[in-house]
């Protein structure tokens, strides 16, 4: 019994390895970096998601939270993460470095990057004293500041849905609802000081930017906004999230469709690799891939002014 479950974990690795190498290679591709200059998606290292503590809540969302702007900036020498704090103060765009990250203006490979937090979050700080956008709207990818974004958005399964994030630790029920407003990627639930979400670090540069999410609901709720993932979601299912996604962009008053930036964050994958033991096919890493490169096709050909964070499989390790 020992040897079979060393095999299984050792092919979930194995699968888990090609899957990101696969979608690497997708992103190799120039027209993301050099086709349009207004558009680029990028490859985020994949985050480390610690095992949920008895004693905290959303800890882990939090700490993807914050590992997903670390990932958003360029490289900065000199500035190091502040861990095992009861408040954690986020990495500030330099003089510098001031733009958000892309393979042409930040080449340079970065694995290992992501934060591994190993105390809860209790709050975040923000010591970012330029918190000014660009004097004219970029019409750069590669030269976006922070608040330079106008609209966040997000596609995904249940880790953007927010299944559980706000449930008590002795309340198992309720991990099935769907906390939109505390998700890491797209929740809006508050502000920085309560509540550590990409969002609401972005409020702190630009406080009218939208498109997050609040409260608790489905995709349908209008609370949900532009996070359109849902809860066992595959990637079979990108194309009509980001096709809904984009409809809702091109026809919400408060969203200037060709003119806004926006940060758009798509994390799928863990649900193929549960199902890769049933359909061994279906479920390669070639035929995930391919569903998700057909997605961000769409974005790609129909989304100007756009910063797509392509998340590679989440790692887990013990808390």
């Amino acid at each position: 019994m020992r040897d079979k479950n060393i095999n299984q974990r050792f092919h979930k690795a194995t699968l888990l390895k090609t899957l990101q190498d696969s979608l690497s290679h997708v992103l190799e591709n120039p027209k993301w970096h050099s086709k349009r200059v207004d558009f680029t998606a990028v490859l985020q290292s994949a985050p480390v998601i610690l095992e949920q503590s008895s004693d905290s809540e959303n800890t882990w969302s939090d700490e993807l939270a914050v590992q997903l702007w670390t990932n958003l900036l360029q490289p900065s020498t000199g500035q190091e993460e502040i861990m095992n704090l009861d408040v954690i103060t986020i990495p500030c765009p330099t003089e510098e470095r001031p733009f958000l990250r892309t393979q042409k203006n930040s080449p340079t490979e970065r694995e290992g990057r992501a934060s591994t937090l190993t105390d809860p979050i209790m709050g975040t700080e923000i010591p970012c004293t330029d918190r000014i956008p660009s004097p004219t709207t970029p019409t750069s990818v590669h030269k976006l500041r922070p608040g330079d974004i106008k609209v966040v958005a997000a596609v995904g399964d249940s880790l953007t849905a927010g299944n559980g994030v706000g449930a008590k630790a002795d309340n198992l029920l309720l991990v099935m609802s769907e906390y939109r407003g505390l998700s890491w990627s797209i929740g809006g639930d508050e502000n920085i000081t309560t509540v550590t979400t990409l969002p609401n670090i972005l409020k702190e540069f630009n406080p009218s930017v939208t498109g997050f999410s609040t409260g608790i609901g489905n995709q349908n709720t209008a609370g949900a906004f532009l996070n359109q993932a849902v809860a066992g979601a595959k990637s079979g299912d990108m194309v009509q999230q980001v096709r809904v996604l984009v409809d809702k962009m091109k026809t919400d008053s408060r969203i200037d469709f060709h003119n806004d930036w926006k940060v758009i964050t798509m994390f799928i994958g863990g649900n193929d690799i549960c199902d890769f033991c049933t359909d061994s096919i279906f479920f390669s890493p070639r035929n995930v891939v391919d569903r998700i490169r057909q997605a961000l096709d769409i974005l790609h050909s129909e989304v100007p002014r756009a910063i797509v964070n392509l998340f590679n499989l989440p790692l887990h390790t013990e808390a």
